[in-house]
C-alpha cells in the first residue's frame, strides 16, 4: 500500500551520480502512494545511513537534517572510481502502527536486518505465533526480518528465508537488507515492483512503472525495462568487510489533529428513531423519504415510476472490451464485494490483463485493505494505490462535522464525504499513465441513495440522465451547488479551510469525464454467488459490520447512524427496495434484511470519531437534539 524505490549506482561507469535529483524525482512521483511517513536508507562501503520521518516525503526533502546527511554521505564517494552506492526510499500509508511512534516507520530495523515494504501481510498474526517471535514494532513488515529462522530452530540461513517466504499471504513487495548475510533482497508477489537497467550499470526499482519512464525514459538509447518474475527473490551482494554501524536519524513533526479515545457506551447512548414508520406496500421506503408519496393502494411514486433494470449480457461486455486490440483494464478496487468480484471475473475467469487501483482518502477500512491485499496477491495483479494527505483530509472532515453540529441539516451530510471524490480524477490519470484501454467500474446498480441529495432539496428523479449516481444534468448540478451555498450562508462555519477540497470534490464528482464500463450493467449481480466466490477463493472478510455493503468505507456506520436516529431509515432500505423492484427479493425478505443490517456497529462509529478527533459528546448532543422526522426541509 506504500511506495518503495531502490537505485544502485556503479561508480565504475557513473562516477558522478546526482543522488539529490534522483531522490527528489522518486519521492515526487511516489509520494502519492503514501503521505503518512517517509524514510530513506543510504549505503556505501561500510557506511549505512538511515533517516526516518513521521511526515510525508516532501517534508523530508525540505528538512535541514536530510540535506545535511545527504551532503555528508556524498563526500564519501567523491573522487572514487570504484564502488556501489545503494539508495532505498519509502513513502508510507498507514496500515499497521502509529506513525508518531518512530519505530513503526520505515525502514524497519531489527538486529541484523532492515526492510522497506509495500503491501499487507494478511496472515501476520498466524506467522508471528508460528515463528514464535516477539516483535518490537506494531508493523506487519517486521515479520519479514524473522523469516531467516524457523520456530525453535536457531539455524540462520537463506534456505529458511526462501522456504518461509512462501508462507506469506497477500500482495507484498519489499527490499530487505540482511547485514549478517551481507545481501540485499528484492521481491514482488504481484507485479507492483518495476525494474530497469541502464547501460552505465545504474539499476532502478520502483513501485510504479511510470516512475521508470519519468526518470530514465528520456534516455531511450540507454533505457531498458525488464519485467520481474513474481515470487522470485532477487539479491545483491554487499561489500562489507565487517558489520557496519547503523547511523539512524529521526525527523518528528507535530501534527494538528489528535485522535480521540471516546467511550463506546456514550456512542450507544445516542437516541434512535422509535416512531413506527409508514412504509410503501411494495418496497420498504418510509414516509420520511424525501419527495415520496403514496397512491391509494399504499404504493410509493418511486415504485410506480420504476423501470426494470435488465443486464445487457456477457457478450456485449466482452465485445465492448475486445474492441481494443490487446485490452488492458483498470479496475477500481475498494476491497468491497462488488469491486473484488469484478476483478476476479475479469482477471481469473476472462484472463484479461488487469491493474487494480485504489484511492485512499483516510477512511478505507483495515478489513478492506486486507481484502485488497489477498485478492491482488492471489491473482498476482499489480495494485496502484493513490493516498491523499490523510491527516489533512481528516482535519477537513473534523472541521465540517463541527460546523454541522452548530446547525445540523440532513442535506449537508454528503459534505463529510466530499474528500473522496478525487477518486475519479486519479482513475483517469492512472489509466493514461499505464496505457489502459478501459476502466471497468464495479458499481452495483442497486446502490442508488436518492435521499442524500433529496434532503438538500434536490429530486434525483427530475435531474438524473441515467441510473448512475453522479450523472445529473447541468441544471441539477448547478442546483446542488446553489442549495449547498445557501446552507453555507445560513451556517458560515462551513467557510473554513476545507472548502477548497470540498469544491474540488464537487467538480471531480459532477463534471470530470467518466468514461467507465459499468460491470454490473452487463453481468447479473448475484449477492450469494459473489460472496461465496470471494470467501472460498480469496478468504474475503466482511468484517464486523452488519452489512456486506460499504465494508471498505469507515464513514458509512457514522452517517447511517445519523439517518437512522433522525428519519428512521438508512441506505440499506434504499438498496433492498431497489432489489424488490427488480424482482430479486420479496418485501418480507427485505424487511428481515434491514432489521439486521440497520443495527449500527458502534465500535466502527467509535473508530471513525477517534480518527477524526471528534468528541462523541458533541456529536451525541447534536443528534439527540435534532428535530425527529421534521428535518426534511
Amino acid at each position: 500500500m506504500c511506495g518503495i524505490f531502490l537505485i544502485k549506482y556503479n561508480l565504475k561507469y557513473n562516477n558522478k551520480p546526482n543522488l539529490k535529483a534522483d531522490i527528489k524525482n522518486c519521492y515526487k512521483h511516489l509520494g502519492r502512494r503514501g503521505r503518512d511517513a517517509s524514510g530513506i536508507l543510504l549505503i556505501f562501503e561500510e557506511k549505512l545511513a538511515i533517516i526516518k520521518s513521521n511526515s510525508e516525503s516532501s517534508d523530508l526533502l525540505k528538512s535541514n537534517l536530510f540535506n545535511k546527511e545527504l551532503f555528508k554521505f556524498s563526500t564519501l564517494f567523491k573522487g572514487k572510481k570504484y564502488g556501489e552506492i545503494f539508495v532505498i526510499g519509502h513513502t508510507r500509508m498507514i496500515t499497521h502502527g502509529d506513525p508518531d511512534n518512530k519505530e513503526n516507520n520505515q525502514p524497519i530495523i531489527n538486529n541484523d536486518a532492515i526492510i522497506i515494504h509495500n503491501g499487507i501481510v494478511t496472515n501476520y498474526d498466524i506467522l508471528t505465533n508460528r515463528l514464535n517471535k516477539n516483535l518490537i514494532t506494531n508493523v506487519d513488515s517486521e515479520i519479514f526480518l524473522h523469516l531467516f529462522k524457523n520456530k525453535n530452530d536457531e539455524k540462520y540461513s537463506l534456505d529458511n528465508f526462501k522456504k518461509n517466504i512462501e508462507l506469506i499471504k497477500g500482495a507484498n513487495n519489499f527490499i530487505l537488507i540482511n547485514l549478517k548475510l551481507k545481501k540485499i533482497f528484492v521481491f514482488t508477489s504481484n507485479n507492483s515492483l518495476h525494474y530497469t537497467r541502464l547501460k552505465n550499470d545504474t539499476e532502478f526499482y520502483s513501485s510504479e512503472r511510470i516512475l521508470l519512464k519519468k526518470i530514465f525514459g528520456k534516455q531511450k538509447h540507454n533505457f531498458k525495462e525488464v519485467k520481474l518474475i513474481k515470487n522470485k527473490i532477487y539479491h545483491y551482494d554487499l561489500k562489507f568487510k565487517s558489520k557496519p554501524k547503523l547511523d539512524i536519524k529521526y525527523i518528528q513533526k507535530q501534527h494538528k489533529l489528535k485522535k480521540q479515545n471516546n467511550k463506546i457506551d456514550e456512542i450507544k447512548d445516542i437516541l434512535l428513531h422509535k416512531v413506527d414508520l409508514i412504509r410503501c406496500k411494495k418496497c420498504i421506503l418510509p414516509s420520511t423519504f424525501p419527495f415520496i408519496s403514496f397512491n391509494s393502494d399504499g404504493i410509493c411514486n418511486i415504485c410506480t415510476n420504476y423501470k426494470f433494470k435488465k443486464e445487457k449480457g456477457e457478450k456485449l461486455l466482452l465485445d465492448k472490451i475486445n474492441k481494443n486490440n490487446q485490452p488492458k483494464l483498470l479496475v477500481p478496487l475498494s476491497g468491497g464485494r462488488d469491486s473484488c468480484y469484478t476483478l476476479h471475473y475479469l482477471n481469473k475467469i476472462r484472463e484479461f490483463d488487469t491493474i487494480a487501483y485504489t484511492y485512499d482518502w483516510g477512511f478505507v477500512t483495515d478489513v478492506a485493505r486486507k481484502n485488497i491485499s489477498n485478492i491482488c496477491g492471489s491473482l498476482g495483479v499489480e495494485h496502484i494505490l493513490v493516498s491523499a494527505n490523510i491527516r489533512k483530509k481528516r482535519e477537513n472532515v473534523n472541521k465540517n462535522i463541527l460546523a454541522w453540529s452548530k446547525k445540523p441539516h440532513l442535506g449537508i451530510i454528503p459534505l463529510f464525504m466530499a474528500g473522496d471524490k478525487q477518486f475519479f480524477y486519479f482513475a483517469e490519470k492512472i489509466k493514461l499513465e499505464n496505457k489502459c484501454t478501459d476502466i471497468v467500474f464495479g458499481q452495483n446498480k442497486f446502490e442508488e441513495t436518492n435521499f442524500k441529495s433529496g434532503f438538500i432539496g434536490i429530486n434525483d428523479f427530475k435531474y438524473k440522465k441515467n441510473n448512475y449516481y453522479y450523472d445529473f444534468n447541468y441544471f441539477g448540478k448547478l442546483n446542488i451547488l446553489f442549495k449547498y451555498l445557501l446552507q453555507f450562508l445560513i451556517n458560515p462555519s462551513y467557510f473554513n479551510s476545507s472548502i477548497f477540497d470540498s469544491f474540488s470534490g464537487y467538480l471531480s464528482y459532477y463534471f470530470f469525464p467518466k468514461k467507465f464500463i459499468h460491470f454490473y450493467d452487463y453481468i447479473e449481480w448475484d449477492e450469494d454467488n459473489i460472496l461465496n466466490t470471494l470467501k472460498n477463493e480469496y478468504n474475503w472478510d466482511e468484517g464486523i459490520s452488519n452489512s456486506t455493503w460499504r465494508i471498505g468505507d469507515s464513514t458509512s456506520n457514522f452517517y447511517n447512524l445519523i439517518y437512522l436516529s433522525t428519519v428512521g431509515f438508512t441506505e440499506n432500505d434504499t438498496f433492498r427496495s431497489n432489489q424488490i423492484r427488480n424482482n430479486l427479493m420479496t418485501r418480507d425478505e427485505a424487511l428481515k434484511k434491514i432489521n439486521h443490517e440497520n443495527n449500527i456497529n458502534f465500535t466502527l462509529v467509535k473508530e471513525y470519531l477517534d480518527n477524526i478527533g471528534i468528541d462523541v459528546k458533541i456529536f451525541k448532543n447534536t443528534i439527540n437534539h435534532l428535530n425527529k422526522i421534521n428535518t426534511l426541509q
